[in-house]
């Protein structure tokens, strides 16, 4: 077990945590990656736990690599209505999250930096729009704020806070609590590039790879989650054998067979959508009808169809067979006779 705020400000170091629990004081990061081409890489079971944020990084060859474990900020720290977010990536090679369970005020806040996210688990939890000011630097506050003011990212599990971010993301479970789960701040579409991933709030769809599936699909309870790429395709195969369920498309092709009768598909996009074959127009939402029937090939029905007098032709056959034995009957006498 480490108890301490690790500051890599040399050259080449690499930590990792294999199945080690790492903690740091209230008001200390657990890591500060700085320095040329440190890394800090978290594996297994390890805990990573700090009160100003778990992890952070001020430099263009800091890498951190989560390939499980657990990460988060250990309590609420309030000062100046601060918020904890539990990565911060000031500057970054890059921050890959394949693995874990990353929880805290905000998931990953990203002022700088490349944030690849391929699996794991990432919940925000903070409620309070007062907070949003982010202590990123021992010299600064940086107050995230628009023309208007605050933006609404206080509870978002990802927060791209200026262009500099680039952020990735090809699957994962996002959580929020506030009603969008990735924020740009200032609108900068390009930040992100979204292939995949589960989410319990919407985004814009803008982040959205132009070619990959994007649905909403809602449950009786009316809990909704949203979902793109492969995770949207699995979902569909789940959720269209329960007829309680919406699924809207918000964006690409679905074509769903056998569905349950009485799903509903909403077509909310402009790619081509199919349900049991029927096709749901943009704008439309349609009631699912069994799947159509058709004709199965049947090898008796076949055999009769292309030989309709299939009796006749047996019975021909054995009177052939019935006179080539007579024939040869009368042949072998007259063999006998001779001889």
């Amino acid at each position: 077990q480490l108890s301490c705020d690790m500051i890599l400000k040399g050259e080449s170091n690499s930590v990792v945590l294999n199945n080690v629990n790492h903690h740091a004081a209230q008001s200390d990061f657990a890591v500060e990656i700085k320095g040329e081409n440190n890394s800090y890489t978290v594996n297994g079971n390890s805990t990573v736990e700090a009160g100003l944020g778990a992890i952070y990084t001020d430099s263009d060859t800091a890498r951190v690599i989560i390939n499980g474990g657990t990460i988060q900020t250990k309590d609420e720290y309030t000062t100046y209505n601060r918020l904890t977010p539990v990565i911060i990536s000031k500057r970054s090679k890059e921050i890959v999250i394949n693995g874990g369970t990353i929880t805290g005020q905000i998931g990953i806040l990203a002022l700088g930096g490349n944030i690849k996210i391929n699996g794991g688990t990432i919940n925000a939890t903070n409620e309070d729009p007062d907070k949003y000011m982010v202590y990123y630097d021992y010299r600064a506050f940086q107050m995230l704020l628009t023309n208007e003011g605050p933006v609404d990212y206080y509870g978002a599990a990802v927060v791209a806070a200026n262009e500099d971010a680039k952020i990735t993301i090809t699957g994962g479970n996002f959580n929020s609590t506030t009603e969008e789960t990735l924020v740009s701040v200032g609108d900068n579409k390009e930040n992100y590039s979204v292939s995949g991933g589960i989410y319990n709030h919407p985004f814009d769809s803008e982040f959205v790879v132009p070619d990959k599936l994007e649905l909403k699909i809602t449950n009786k309870e009316d809990n909704a989650l949203w979902y793109v790429g492969t995770d949207a395709q699995k979902a569909v195969e789940k959720a269209k054998k329960d007829n309680t369920n919406v699924i809207e498309v918000l964006q690409g092709n679905l074509g769903i067979t056998n569905a349950k009768e009485g799903i509903q598909i909403k077509n909310s996009g402009t790619g081509k959508v199919t349900v049991n074959e029927v096709e749901v127009a943009t704008g439309d939402t349609v009631v699912a009808t069994p799947m159509p029937e058709k004709p199965q090939a049947n090898s008796k029905d076949n055999t009769n169809v292309k030989n309709p007098n299939t009796s006749d032709s047996i019975y021909t056959y054995v009177m052939m067979l019935v006179i080539s034995i007579v024939g040869m009957g009368i042949a072998f006498k007259k063999y006998v006779k001779k001889a």
